[in-house]
């Protein structure tokens, strides 16, 4: 089914307009196609930045924790240490 031409210039005009509207739909979906493309590579990059700082905020966080069982293990021998020690002292006078 055929509808009417709406340019007073004919069909021939009417097309060449719809010509120039799929171009430029053609050219801003491009637009859009790339703008989204960069957008899901800045997204990539980000995720891959966060990734890394949460790998070394864990390391850092195991660390830390290792530092504290060896600390708790020294604080827990204090009291055997000071006995060992006060038992010591006669034999050093």
């Amino acid at each position: 089914m055929n509808l009417p031409s709406r340019s007073p210039f004919g069909p021939a005009a009417e097309q060449r307009c719809n010509i120039k509207a799929h171009a430029d739909l053609v050219l801003l979906t491009e637009k859009f196609q790339k703008s989204a493309k960069d957008a899901m590579e800045v997204s990539r990059k980000k995720v891959a930045e966060y990734r890394h700082l949460a790998e070394r905020e864990g390391d850092a966080r195991r660390e830390a924790e290792a530092r504290v069982r060896s600390y708790a293990k020294v604080i827990s021998q204090y009291g055997d240490l000071e006995a060992k020690l006060e038992s010591m002292i006669p034999d050093l006078v």
